[in-house]
């Protein structure tokens, strides 16, 4: 599934602090009662977990997302998850109608001619795709476990 950016907001009650405590042993004995904190010592402020804090998150991830596409990311097919002659690819930047280029690795070592001739033996095609996936097929599924890298192109 492709990100798509939620805008969080922070909880606001007329008593944030209230609670009612309730005897287990007697549920008409209750009590309405403030609860303050008693931490003690504080060594470590901490981040606060509020609006701000999670927007700031949902932005930076939303343009981690973006920055993804159009870049060359490597993925590694694994022999164990080929099914039926598919195997579906969980990436970011992927939508419905995205578009993907996919690439062997360079051919700078003897280990990545051998992913290539066994990726172009799987003659893989295009299977769909939906948000943050594409399937593909192969006519002949690898035993082995391959590298891909795909580009990501909206």
């Amino acid at each position: 599934m492709s990100f798509v950016t939620r805008n969080w907001q922070d909880r606001v009650s007329q008593y944030p602090n209230r609670r009612v405590i309730t005897n287990v042993e007697d549920s008409s004995d209750s009590k309405v009662v403030t609860v303050t904190r008693d931490e003690g010592t504080i060594t470590q402020q901490g981040d606060p977990l509020n609006a701000a804090a999670l927007n700031n998150l949902e932005s930076r991830i939303s343009q981690m997302n973006t920055s993804l596409v159009g870049v060359a990311q490597t993925v590694t097919l694994l022999a164990s998850e080929w099914v039926d002659n598919t195997i579906t690819v969980n990436l970011l930047g992927v939508t419905a109608t995205s578009n993907q280029e996919i690439f062997g690795l360079p051919a700078t070592s003897a280990a990545n001619i051998q992913n290539n001739k066994a990726l172009q033996s799987a003659n893989l095609m295009d299977y769909g795709q939906t948000e943050g996936s594409f399937t593909l097929y192969a006519d002949t599924p690898p035993s082995v476990d391959l590298q891909i890298r795909v580009i990501v192109r909206s």
